[in-house]
């Protein structure tokens, strides 16, 4: 049941004889045209994923709502321009990744800039591309970014990534809405640092985001941080400042690796609407995994057997440098 579950999430099949197709092509073709080991994608996994998360979007009609991808997950152009062609945008964290998304045929407004550390190199570049918005995470951030936007060609579209403070059941180094955590403006400081932008004659506070865990299953993180970041709305609206425009509830959504149940997209925006849908907000999220990560693939070539130690080897020809998340996060990915 495990291994059919997987096969039907990455669009993976057997033939006759027992092959191994993805996307009905035999991966020993494949090994043969390119070699191993290889990173194989199956684009119509892919497809799959993002209809079924824009399907669940769909239901909180007529609030608008984005699909920003994060190109953390998966920065290969093949795959971006899949998902350009499906409608999504790009959430980036460098200025590496912003040149990807430019060369796969993202425009810059439906690009949003996050990431803790943004230099101020790269807070120029973003600026003179014209993206959709800058996430600041500091105040220290805001302050270098309005030193350079004070050069810009128009106000520079912002918004602030709060940090919401909520505790996630997830893998404590991709746990990242806690108070402990380095991401983010703490609560306390939000209306403080949008006064400082809304009255900065070259910045725009556009919107209000978050990003509380990756590889979440449940609902209910998404459902205590949103509530936080519309009550920060309201504080904000409160102090005369109207020009918000999106809501940001990051991505994080879990997928299945081994036996979990995946965090189902339509639940969760059944979950979320009631807190979301009064602001009147444009909605965004920022899928990652959920989009790529049952897609994909580690094609090897068996090398060699071995027995040592009364344990039996199979030695490949691809390494923990070719799949790294076993060793940090002590993760399953299924052998087949």
């Amino acid at each position: 049941m495990r291994e059919a579950a997987l096969f039907a999430d990455a669009g993976l099949t057997r033939a006759a004889d027992g092959a191994l197709l993805v996307a009905g092509v035999p991966v020993e073709e494949i090994a043969r045209d390119a070699g191993t080991p290889a990173y194989v994608y199956n684009a119509e996994a892919i497809r799959a994923a993002y209809r079924t998360l824009r399907a669940a979007l769909d239901r909180v009609a007529p609030l608008e709502c984005r699909i920003h991808y994060a190109v953390k997950a998966n920065g290969s152009l093949a795959v971006l321009r899949v998902l350009r062609e499906l409608g999504a945008g790009c959430d980036i964290v460098s200025i590496g990744e912003l040149r990807r998304a430019l060369a796969a045929g993202f425009s810059a407004e439906r690009i949003v800039f996050s990431g803790v550390g943004k230099t101020p190199s790269e807070l120029c570049d973003a600026c003179a591309a014209g993206l959709g918005q800058i996430n600041l995470e500091s105040l220290e951030e805001l302050d270098a970014l309005g030193r350079i936007a004070e050069s810009a060609p128009r106000p520079v579209p912002v918004g602030i990534r709060v940090n919401p403070d909520v505790t996630v059941d997830t893998h404590p180094y991709i746990t990242t809405g806690t108070a402990a955590a380095k991401f983010g403006i703490p609560a306390d400081l939000v209306v403080e640092t949008a006064r400082e932008i809304a009255g900065h004659p070259h910045l725009s506070l556009t919107g209000i985001a978050m990003h509380v865990g990756s590889q979440l299953l449940d609902a209910g993180p998404y459902v205590k941080g949103a509530t936080r970041l519309a009550e920060l709305v309201g504080a904000i609206r409160a102090a005369g400042i109207a020009s918000l425009r999106s809501l940001d509830l990051g991505g994080g959504l879990g997928i299945r690796y081994h036996d979990e149940t995946p965090l189902d997209p339509a639940g969760l925006v059944e979950a979320i609407r009631p807190v979301v849908a009064p602001l009147g907000l444009t909605l965004h999220l920022e899928p990652g995994r959920y989009l790529v990560g049952s897609a994909g693939l580690l094609l090897a070539t068996a090398l060699y057997r071995k027995h040592s130690g009364g344990t039996d080897f199979l030695v490949v020809d691809a390494g923990m440098n070719d799949l790294v998340r076993p060793s940090h996060y002590q993760a399953h990915h299924e052998i087949v």
